[in-house]
């Protein structure tokens, strides 16, 4: 199935989005610079002036994100539906197609009064270091009727870093996954960043370039399948804030109140990258919305789209704990008692480096890390055991004592 050879025209304009999302500038494309960014501008990260987020253009122009576009972004209600949203689904609607309902639409119905059936793709990541998060997504997902079908015979998505090496090759590794959830006849979901970010980018490459789709669909006839193009990844963040009145509902079947919680929704590289996600990609608050809803509080977090570093921390150490320093001490100056992602990578990084990171700058951050689905599980009454929070390395059983039972 591998043996497929071709390189990428020079014209496929979506290598620009990841180069782009991953903070390299590119000359006349804007990217973003998260500055730091405090409650009514008072004090600040130490590294730049206390203001917005910044969006720095190709010719050097800073544009700044007013206070009045944070305040609409983070002063959503439960019972108000966001504006954004409806916004959000545009970019993904041009790249995946637009949204619609699971083909299989019997079943349970979901937070949103609709039947929601899903193939699930837990990828290599939740069933290896981040059981929590499968745990938690799972549990969560059981609970708000929104079915997960795990994927039979599912292979590794390749990761992000596949594609450096040969695209052709990596797409069809990918493509085998949407070619055996399409004959399920449902969307697949994806929690693990890397998992959903590839397998979105397979699909947008096979609807968009003809030459992409012939040469995988010669892979995938070898191993005696084929894909049409009818699948649309999504991720379970994206479902709860879908504009359809899912969180309405979901903050209609909380239990216990994150009342008085102060988390920094960082959301990560890679699922907010241009060219089909669901969410803004400057200035992503899909997490923010969700724990609103849960009676959270996020603080504001500029960092909120910036690199963990990833990888790095194995082949540039310095330059990956460099980045973890910046996550970690926006999220102190915020006043954050956790941070909260979506992304297995991220978790891993911000989790199990913090003590290297205090080490090298004399800092003494113990933060907890949490997945998202183990937050909105704790909303929902279970029990920290239940949601895989006792696997996270920096205890959260002082943090969370009083929601759980």
């Amino acid at each position: 199935m591998l043996h497929v050879l071709g390189a990428l025209p020079a014209r496929y304009s979506h290598h620009g989005y990841d180069v782009r999302a991953q903070g390299i500038s590119r000359r006349g494309r804007p990217r973003v610079e998260a500055g730091p960014y405090l409650q009514s501008g008072q004090g600040h990260c130490g590294e730049c002036e206390p203001v917005r987020a910044r969006l720095r253009g190709g010719d050097g122009d800073q544009l700044f994100l007013p206070h009045a576009t944070l305040a609409a972004h983070r002063n959503d209600t439960v019972g108000i539906q966001p504006l954004e949203e409806g916004a959000h689904a545009a970019s993904a609607s041009s790249h995946q197609g637009a949204r619609r309902a699971p083909k299989d639409r019997a079943g349970r119905r979901g937070v949103g009064g609709e039947a929601m059936k899903y193939t699930y793709f837990p990828g290599c990541s939740l069933e290896a270091g981040s059981i929590g998060y499968n745990m938690s997504t799972l549990a969560v997902s059981d609970t708000l009727g929104i079915e997960l079908k795990e994927l039979e015979d599912w292979n590794c998505c390749g990761a992000t870093a596949y594609t450096s090496i040969t695209d052709i090759q990596a797409f069809a590794i990918c493509a085998r996954n949407l070619a055996l959830a399409e004959k399920e006849g449902r969307d697949i979901v994806a929690p693990c960043s890397a998992c959903y970010t590839t397998m979105r980018k397979t699909n947008t490459y096979l609807r968009t370039y003809p030459e992409v789709k012939e040469k995988v669909g010669k892979a995938l006839a070898a191993a005696g399948l084929s894909y049409g193009g009818g699948i649309r990844v999504v991720h379970l963040a994206e479902i709860l804030t879908d504009g359809n009145g899912t969180m309405k509902a979901l903050g209609e079947k909380v239990k216990v109140k994150l009342a008085g919680l102060k988390v920094a929704c960082y959301h990560g590289c890679q699922i907010v990258r241009p060219g089909g996600g669901f969410d803004d990609p400057e200035f992503p608050t899909a997490l923010d919305r969700l724990m609103t809803a849960l009676g959270a509080e996020p603080v504001p977090f500029p960092m909120t789209a910036r690199c963990c570093g990833g990888s790095m921390i194995v082949s540039r150490r310095e330059i990956a704990l460099h980045h973890l320093y910046k996550i970690l001490r926006c999220a102190a100056d915020s006043g954050a008692q956790c941070i909260v992602t979506a992304c297995p990578l991220c978790h891993l990084t911000l989790d199990a480096y913090q003590g290297m990171v205090n080490r090298k700058f004399g800092t003494h951050y113990r933060i907890p890390i949490m997945y998202f689905p183990q937050l909105i599980g704790i909303a929902l009454g279970f029990k920290p055991k239940e949601l895989g929070i006792e696997k996270n390395i920096i205890g959260s059983k002082n943090l969370l004592g009083p929601y759980s039972k």
